[in-house]
């Protein structure tokens, strides 16, 4: 749990998706995936270990995950931290 960043936390330990703020959610296969960013050491791993990551730059990977993959990449020793990668939007010029 000490990996996973505060909303990710109560997300887990079963709070509303809806009461926090800054996650990005979508559908996949009918079940509800989460933005998120992983600080990883070897993304090949986390890979191997069934986590479908979307891009890795360095030490950075970005995936969008269910509640339970979200659970399985913080125990993997190569995962040193999860965080939401939140919502992009335009600037103001």
């Amino acid at each position: 749990m000490s990996k996973l960043a505060p909303p990710l936390q109560q997300l887990v330990q079963g709070e509303d998706p809806s009461s926090l703020p800054g996650l990005d959610t979508s559908t996949r296969e009918g079940e509800t995936v989460y933005a998120v960013m992983l600080r990883v050491s070897d993304a090949e791993a986390v890979r191997e270990a069934g986590i479908p990551l979307n891009s890795v730059m360095g030490s950075v990977a970005t995936a969008r995950l269910t509640i339970e993959q979200i659970k399985t990449s913080a125990r993997l020793s190569s995962v040193s931290r999860v965080e939401p990668s939140g919502r992009s939007t335009p600037h103001p010029r």
